[in-house]
């Protein structure tokens, strides 16, 4: 009996320890260097997106847009920020109408 119940406690320890309890979805794209310092790159996958609405805002901490992309076709783009202060910045990337955001960090 003891060896029952010590086989059915294990049981039940193992099974509720691989319950899901978030998923967390990957933006489909990735931002390169990080941190950058005159140039940001942004990568997405294009045959995983074909013929989607894709748009990219960078905003400030202030969320004041300092970039608007409202049509993007290729991939990678390449950013000239060299006028910008060093700080976090925001990016946010949207695709058929499902945002993503992350940060990025300009350096000196």
């Amino acid at each position: 009996m003891k060896k029952t119940m010590l086989t059915l406690l294990i049981a039940c320890c193992f099974l509720s320890c691989n319950e899901v309890i978030d998923e967390v979805e990957v933006p489909p794209y990735t931002t390169f260097p990080n941190p950058f310092v005159d140039q940001l790159g942004i990568y997405f996958d294009t045959n995983r997106y074909p013929n989607s609405a894709v748009s990219i805002s960078i905003l400030d901490g202030s969320e004041d847009e300092l970039i608007m992309l409202e049509t993007v076709t290729s991939s990678p783009l390449t950013l000239d920020v060299s006028k910008y202060d060093e700080g976090m910045y925001f990016i946010e990337v949207a695709i058929d109408g499902t945002t993503f955001n992350s940060t990025v960090l300009k350096a000196k």
